[in-house]
């Protein structure tokens, strides 16, 4: 705050901390394998099939898709996992639609239940 207002650039700091806790939803994936070991098995998939997606495509995996994303729905999938509800969850989350265009297909197969 300056002069009892809140500035700018500290309204948006603030906003972006509340916004990554918000997301934030899954632990570190290191403890997946003991805590959850169905969505360490998501996240291994969901991970090739990014880096495959993203050679195929000449783009940084982190371009191609948020790695939170990815981790928040191999930790969480929709209960029905379809293209419908995995195109649904990234949009919310701030996939931008041609990132759920290359993605979305792959990723629902990653995540459906093996």
């Amino acid at each position: 705050m300056v002069g009892g207002r809140a500035t700018w650039s500290g309204s948006c700091r603030d906003q972006a901390a509340t916004d990554h806790a918000a997301h934030r939803r899954s632990p570190p994936p290191r403890a997946w394998a003991d805590k959850k070991p169905e969505a360490a098995d998501r996240l291994g998939r969901s991970r090739e099939v990014v880096t495959t997606l993203a050679e195929q495509h000449d783009l940084p995996t982190e371009n191609l898709i948020s790695p939170a994303l990815v981790r928040n729905l191999a930790w969480e999938p929709p209960q029905d996992v379809t293209i419908e509800s995995v195109t649904a969850v990234l949009s919310e989350q701030g996939a931008r639609s041609w990132q759920i265009g290359l993605i979305g297909e792959a990723l629902t197969d990653a995540l459906s239940p093996k």
